[in-house]
């Protein structure tokens, strides 16, 4: 940047290729303007000329410049308008500030944690630029749209009769914390309360489209090209369906997913059906932020049959129960009706728990599932390989089940437990982890429904209710709960959970017993023990 003979500021704007003026020369007129795709695309570099451009025309305007830690705005941009800038803008070392003779501010800023973003609370700014956005997550990115606004120091632009219209410029790659707030509003366009398609709009680049890197660093296509499969497609195609950190790599849509309306099963190719002699499981995630259920057959050779999905916000518990009743049909015998932990919390003032309420108003005999999230993601990675007795992998999922479909492609690796799933963003969590206790829970026992053509075995609720421990099989069901095991002539293992707080496991003649005493304690293992 010079200063011309009249002393205006000139500032020579670097040469720009086609994707990286597309980008730029529509963005007055939209909010929110996204850029990237591959690496290699010049996302860093269209972004710098553009802001020194708006600090030029608007004055006043307060302008801000992040990434995501400090080291990174020092090695990438911070190099760069000290050299194009110096001499003519005074810059603040200390607040990484750069003021513009007109009055315009260029401020530098990173958020190492969302706790840092209180820093921006209550600011007015009038242009925002996002560089590398997907290592943001949702929660920094919706701080920094609070504070796009119009500032007070822009007053003099507008005085000058120029119209500026707030915007956010980003730039991003697949894979990263945002990977997903940033696909959604960008790639997938899904919007949701207030957000409007027209205030979003993406280019996408590729290397290909950077000349400079054609020309004088071909090696580094080479590179890309010779990335392991799936980060490949991300870096060198800009495909956000495959990025690094993805927690099931293994997922393939095209090996898991079926078309419910031609199906090939057994060698027979028609309208997906469940066959009588298929065991049925519906398992859930609950909360008032979501409610995700699942339901899904089990064939005689092991596959796993996820036909149906169900998911809903703000769902009071009896009428999450009531929903899923409605859509299971009659001739759907559920075996095993798999729900998390945490339902069996009881209500510190009512002193129910949803698990009680599900029963009571809704008929469900929920069955406990097993919340060991590695071991669950482990039992949901087994059934993604293949069947020897199929050619097909053991999970197979309808392809009108979108939402688990589209959470499996973009759940990422938890950053400090490889062998977990990030819980982070938290609202495409609620259907891996239905499938998750689907998966880990399916060897067990069936919750007390009986199959048809089958003769249910005495259970523990049973004896509980001969030794007078209830007032009723009511009370026992609401108050107990049976995790696994009928009784057995040769062999039964249990692990039973009471609001009582004992356990029992056996196997022919050896127990072990824990917890409270409750009445008619000590005549169980006579009643239990045939020899």
């Amino acid at each position: 940047m010079i200063v011309d003979e009249l002393g205006r500021l000139v500032y020579n704007t670097p040469k720009l290729y086609p994707k990286q003026l597309e980008f730029l020369k529509g963005s007055d007129k939209v909010t929110y303007n996204g850029y990237g795709g591959a690496r290699g695309g010049g996302k860093s570099f269209c972004l710098r000329p553009k802001a020194i451009q708006l600090a030029l025309k608007y004055p006043g305007i307060n302008i801000l410049f992040v990434r995501r830690t400090l080291r990174e705005l020092e090695e990438n941009h911070l190099p760069y308008f000290e050299r194009e800038l110096g001499g003519v803008c005074r810059y603040d070392s200390k607040k990484y500030l750069f003021k513009f003779p007109n009055g315009s501010r260029l401020r530098f800023g990173y958020v190492n944690t969302e706790n840092d973003m209180e820093t921006y609370q209550g600011q007015s700014i009038d242009a925002i630029f996002i560089d590398e956005a997907t290592h943001f997550t949702e929660k920094m990115f919706m701080k920094f749209t609070e504070c796009l606004r119009l500032s007070d120091t822009i007053k003099p632009a507008l005085e000058k009769g120029l119209v500026f219209k707030p915007r956010m410029y980003l730039t991003a790659n697949p894979g990263g914390v945002g990977h997903y707030w940033f696909k959604r509003l960008f790639i997938d366009k899904e919007y949701r309360g207030d957000e409007k398609a027209e205030d979003y709009r993406f280019v996408q680049s590729l290397v290909f489209d950077n000349e400079f890197i054609l020309k004088n660093d071909p090696k580094y296509v080479e590179r890309l090209q010779a990335l392991p499969e799936k980060e490949r497609q991300a870096m060198l195609y800009g495909d956000w369906d495959s990025f690094e950190g993805q927690f099931f790599e293994e997922f393939d849509e095209e090996l898991h997913t079926f078309d419910p309306e031609n199906v090939c099963i057994d060698g027979e190719t028609g309208v997906f059906e469940i066959r009588n002699n298929w065991r049925i499981y519906r398992s859930r995630d609950y909360g008032l932020d979501m409610l995700a259920a699942l339901w899904c057959a089990r064939d005689e050779n092991g596959t796993f049959w996820v036909y149906r999905e169900y998911g809903k916000s703000n769902m009071p518990v009896s009428a999450s129960g009531e929903k899923l009743n409605n859509l299971t049909s009659p001739e759907e015998v559920i075996y095993s009706d798999i729900a998390p932990p945490d339902m069996w919390n009881r209500n510190q003032q009512t002193g129910r728990s949803a698990a009680d309420i599900l029963y009571r108003e809704c008929g469900q005999r929920l069955l406990k599932a097993n919340n060991d999230r590695e071991m669950g993601w482990l039992m949901v990675k087994e059934l993604m390989r293949i069947n020897p007795a199929t050619g097909r992998p053991y999970l197979q999922i309808s392809r009108n089940c979108t939402q688990l479909i589209k959470c499996l492609r973009i759940i990422q690796h938890d950053e400090k437990n490889p062998n977990d799933c990030a819980k982070i963003p938290h609202d495409i969590t609620h259907f891996p982890d239905a499938l998750r206790y689907l998966c880990s829970s399916y060897t067990y026992a069936p919750s007390g429904i009986v199959m048809p053509g089958e003769v249910r075995k005495r259970t523990f609720a049973d004896y509980a209710l001969d030794l007078g421990d209830y007032e009723d099989k009511e009370d026992v069901e609401s108050n107990g709960y049976i995790e696994m095991g009928d009784l057995d002539d040769d062999w039964f293992s249990w692990s039973i959970n009471w609001k009582r707080n004992w356990s029992f496991n056996s196997r022919k003649g050896r127990s072990k017993f824990t917890g409270k005493l409750i009445k008619g304690f000590k005549d169980w293992p006579k009643r239990f023990f045939r020899d």
